[in-house]
């Protein structure tokens, strides 16, 4: 008699309960959440020097951005710069409100 392997057909069994692995992965990924960091006026004033020394030198930066409880990283060169909707537009096609902006600076 030989074995025959049922691949994953034998765990079946231990996901008995519907949608309880989506369940257990958002709340791992609420569990990793922080606070949006405050930032003092010395970080903000640096975020701007940084911001126009990289515009009129065409230079490339790396954003730290906060968005929904996470704060990612983003390199690339800046596009655009809209002041009035407070938007920053990179040449990759992304676009980063000011608001959510942790740090940034030249490479």
């Amino acid at each position: 008699m030989s074995y025959i392997d049922r691949g994953i057909i034998k765990w079946q069994p231990f996901d008995g309960l519907a949608g309880f692995s989506e369940i257990l992965a958002r709340i791992k990924y609420n569990q990793g959440k922080i606070p949006k960091p405050v930032l003092l006026d010395d970080k903000i004033d640096e975020i701007n020097h940084a911001l126009e020394d990289a515009v009129s030198n065409n230079k490339p930066i790396q954003i730290k951005h906060y968005e929904d409880g996470y704060i990612y990283p983003y390199e690339g060169y800046i596009a655009k710069v809209d002041v009035i909707k407070q938007l920053i537009f990179l040449t990759n096609k992304e676009k980063f409100m000011m608001e959510n902006i942790v740090d940034l600076y030249c490479i």
